[in-house]
């Protein structure tokens, strides 16, 4: 077999070219397995033949094959042989298949990374989901059970994160705010420095303005005499409160 004698004589690219036009993908996959055994041995082996590089393009041809052919089984078998972790995400989520980069990450223990996956998944597909407008969030069935898986894997990592992502989660889910609601919430990201669960809460506080007629607002004779949270925690908006916002 001409792919076995090139990997003999060290002929890397050859011999994985021979088995990605013979549709031998199998065949390949176990000589870069039998390459890596070399590189445990001696380090500065793979580097001086340049063999990650040719192994990498290979192992995802491979699996782009098996996508196009719908067999995810087979695709995710060459993709667990990638390099790195990095490119694992970068393959996946260019197809985006998200359920399969969530169970990687859980096999390698990046359970923070699952949650901020499942986290910018749920806060995409509300915003942008069916080609809709950005703002207000949509609603869809999976949301808040997708929201609760993403939960379990921030218990996982700590306390302290757990009760930094339980304020994110509550930001996202489908339950009614009210203003005192949104207040604590802003509150509690400030408090847990959430970046974006303080935006998600002065975006609401906005929207809340922008649902209002301005003829509704509240006119101060005095800026300095006014207590914007108080105003805002009565439900009384004005400039001051927007400006808040």
């Amino acid at each position: 077999m001409a792919a076995q004698v090139y990997a003999r004589g060290s002929f890397f690219s050859d011999c994985l070219n021979v088995c990605a036009k013979g549709g031998l993908f199998d065949i390949g996959l176990h000589y870069i397995e039998c390459w890596k055994q070399n590189e445990s041995a001696d380090p500065g082996w793979a580097n001086s033949h340049d063999l990650n590089a040719i192994e990498q393009k290979f192992m995802e041809n491979c699996a782009h094959n098996y996508f196009e052919k719908k067999d995810i089984k087979s695709m995710m078998k060459f993709v667990r042989a990638f390099h790195s972790m990095n490119l694992k995400r970068r393959f996946l989520l260019s197809l985006s298949l998200l359920d399969e980069l969530l169970e990687l990450e859980e096999e390698s223990g990046n359970f923070m990374e699952v949650y901020e996956l499942m986290f910018f998944y749920v806060l995409a597909k509300s915003l942008w989901s069916g080609g809709s407008k950005a703002w207000p969030f949509k609603q869809f069935t999976e949301k808040e059970d997708l929201l609760g898986r993403a939960l379990t894997f921030a218990k996982v990592v700590s306390s302290s994160f757990y009760e930094l992502a339980s304020t994110e989660v509550e930001r996202l889910s489908n339950k009614h705010d009210n203003i005192f609601e949104i207040m604590n919430q802003l509150k509690s990201s400030r408090i847990y420095r959430s970046i974006r669960g303080e935006i998600l809460c002065l975006w609401k506080l906005l929207d809340s303005h922008f649902r209002l007629n301005s003829s509704k607002y509240v006119w101060q004779d005095s800026l300095f005499d006014v207590s914007v949270e108080g105003m805002i925690m009565k439900n009384q908006f004005s400039v001051e409160t927007l400006f808040y916002s």
